[in-house]
């Protein structure tokens, strides 16, 4: 992946960062999956994670600060979450979006090779949210 969220520093870096001292092989990154909360459930928020690039959506009952306690106690060190490690639309900045599109032609077609990759922790309920066994008729 072109990017990739380090837990413990609280930052997505470029992964070439990783890459400088160790093998690709040996970096575990693990990738979180998770299902999309229904637009009325979501915010969109700008973070200092990503250094302001992107809104980044999350549900409006978690924080990412959530998330990443939730991680670091499941031991994870770096993440790829697609709404942070991948930029996201940004219909307010022609600029960013530009970038958003082209970026996006090699990078969304890499997400298969990320789910392969050691640990994947899945949010069926949404992103940072509790298990819940309903809901499951919504078309996301």
């Amino acid at each position: 992946p072109r990017r990739v969220w380090d837990v413990c520093n609280n930052k997505v870096i470029p992964t070439i960062w990783l890459l400088k001292n160790r093998s690709a092989l040996h970096i575990d990154v693990w990738p979180i999956s998770h299902s999309w909360a229904p637009e009325a459930e979501r915010q969109t928020v700008m973070t200092a994670v990503n250094d302001f690039e992107w809104p980044v959506p999350i549900p409006a009952d978690i924080t990412l600060e959530d998330l990443r306690a939730q991680l670091l106690a499941l031991g994870c060190r770096y993440a790829w979450v697609d709404v942070l490690c991948l930029r996201q639309e940004y219909p307010t900045d022609p600029k960013r979006e530009k970038i958003r599109r082209e970026e996006w032609k090699l990078d969304v077609p890499l997400i298969g090779f990320i789910y392969n990759m050691n640990h994947v922790v899945v949010y069926f309920s949404g992103l940072g949210r509790p298990f819940k066994a309903e809901g499951w008729t919504h078309e996301r």
